[in-house]
């Protein structure tokens, strides 16, 4: 479990930078500066903030050492994170993501940040839904049939995934996605081809 601020920004800097949102990472990191400042220059920490964090200290008996606990459990959930991410298990990485990822970033007032981390929550999740049928994926399955079930389930994930992601924003660049699931071969269709290649999600995380 994230046990402070502090916490969630290194989580949140360290996941753009593994997903190569380099843009993203940059404002990101000048937003943390700029209210450091904002904070120094008042001469007091923000109430809401640092308020409830010191709470949640006082209350758990936490000091240096419970900051230690909350950095390790971190770096425990990005692990998570990025293996549910490599293994393409889009319910794991979903439950990764929710406890990686703070709901007020994902889901909270709009903002660039906000609008960043949805859109590579949906891309994430689309890496997952087209992972079974990649050429490294049908390699490793024990057979045909078990490579089909494989790719069956995971776009049956990926379009429950769908049914719940109304609020994900319809940019040119995802909105065509939403057909994907209802393919019969996603695969050899010209408008998806291209999502089977190893090489795309690298190129989605520069």
């Amino acid at each position: 479990m994230i046990q402070s601020f502090e916490d969630i920004d290194e989580a949140v800097a360290e996941y753009l930078e593994r997903r190569r949102f380099a843009n993203t990472l940059e404002c990101f990191r000048s937003e943390i500066r700029h209210r450091t400042l904002l904070r120094d220059r008042l001469g007091k920490s923000d109430e809401t903030l640092e308020g409830s964090e010191g709470g949640r200290r006082r209350r758990s008996g936490c000091g240096d050492e419970g900051r230690d606990r909350g950095h390790q459990t971190t770096s425990t959930g990005s692990v998570a994170l990025f293996k549910a991410f490599d293994d393409g298990d889009l319910s794991a990485f979903l439950s990764a993501w929710a406890a990686f990822i703070p709901n007020i970033l994902r889901r909270g007032t709009p903002s660039s940040l906000a609008r960043e981390l949805r859109v590579a929550e949906f891309l994430a999740c689309v890496h997952c839904a087209v992972l079974p049928f990649r050429a490294t994926a049908l390699a490793k399955a024990a057979g045909p049939r078990e490579a089909s079930v494989a790719c069956a389930k995971s776009m049956s994930s990926f379009r429950r995934y769908l049914d719940r992601a109304q609020d994900v924003p319809r940019v040119p660049d995802l909105s065509g996605y939403y057909a994907l699931p209802h393919v019969p071969d996603p695969s050899v269709h010209p408008s998806f081809e291209a999502l089977f290649e190893d090489t795309w999600s690298v190129s989605k995380g520069k």
